[in-house]
């Protein structure tokens, strides 16, 4: 069995972490109205941000992670809250029209 190592970057600092949760939101975003019509599972946008690095942006420092802040976790989570809102306008649009 071949095992591929792949290396997650540690976001360091609070800019980095803000940046790429900004690039991230854009990217996943881009294509989330056609997805949720679709009915299509995310897997690519979910692997965007498992790799990004900002699901270990909380990590203690002693078990190699970057140490943030919780607010800065908090700042990345509301940055993607205009995506979690999408499917809801969706939903609500089907519904207008069906009436």
């Amino acid at each position: 069995m071949t095992t591929t190592e792949r290396t997650t970057p540690v976001l360091s600092s609070i800019d980095d972490a803000l940046q790429t949760a900004h690039s991230v939101a854009a990217s996943v975003a881009a294509g989330v109205v056609e997805r949720e019509l679709a009915g299509t599972w995310p897997e690519q946008e979910l692997r965007q941000v498992a790799t990004s690095g900002l699901l270990g942006i909380i990590v203690p420092a002693s078990f190699g992670g970057p140490d943030l802040p919780q607010s800065t976790a908090v700042e990345v989570l509301r940055s993607w809250t205009v995506i979690a809102s999408v499917p809801k306008l969706v939903a609500w649009t089907r519904l207008e029209a069906s009436l």
